[in-house]
């Protein structure tokens, strides 16, 4: 009787093997990249806030230490629509020079900022809030907005610049029917992603 001697099975996968972790895969990323494009947008959020308030108190703080001169936050639009950025701007009397005081700051392509009142943000020497000619101004508030054509859940930051000056992120609902969303110094929602 003569024994047949097996083969060593080859080293490999096949293709039923192979297909099956593709699929597994597949799945598994396309459950990630919803997650994580909500992440991006979230940082990008979070920047574009904090660059607006960084320069908004760089401007405040400038008006402080001289008195004299004229510090201004201003886009280049000249209107309600912050989307081509801003910049931090000093001029000491009407005739001086025009110096920066700090890069203009970028707005990503797919956000967008509104701002309540059109025209260049300024500071007194006691640095309040100057608006032009209203006095007292009101209560300044920019929303920056990943679409504004949805609601402003999870896809919105504001900021508030109150009367006395203080800029600030605003604080977003955690729960209740305005979970989300971002809430003015009184606690209601600013519900707008559109312009003002």
């Amino acid at each position: 009787m003569r024994f047949r001697r097996r083969k060593a099975p080859c080293p490999g996968f096949t293709l039923v093997e192979l297909l099956v972790v593709i699929s597994v895969a597949a799945i598994l990323a396309s459950l990630a990249v919803p997650s994580l494009r909500a992440t991006l947008q979230n940082n990008q959020l979070d920047t574009v806030s904090n660059q607006l308030v960084a320069s908004l108190a760089t401007a405040r703080s400038e008006a402080v230490r001289a008195p004299d001169a004229t510090v201004l936050v201003s886009n280049p639009q000249g209107s309600q629509f912050w989307n081509a950025g801003w910049t931090t701007t000093a001029q000491t009397g009407a005739a001086g020079p025009v110096v920066s005081l700090q890069a203009p700051a970028a707005v990503p392509g797919q956000l967008s900022v509104y701002s309540n009142a059109a025209g260049p943000v300024g500071f007194d020497p006691m640095g309040r809030l100057v608006l032009g000619a209203t006095i007292p101004p009101p209560t300044l508030i920019f929303m920056i907005c990943v679409d504004a054509s949805q609601p402003p859940v999870n896809q919105s930051r504001a900021v508030i610049v109150s009367p006395s000056g203080r800029a600030s992120v605003a604080h977003i609902a955690k729960s209740g029917a305005n979970q989300g969303i971002p809430l003015d110094d009184t606690g209601n929602p600013i519900n707008t992603c559109a312009n003002f």
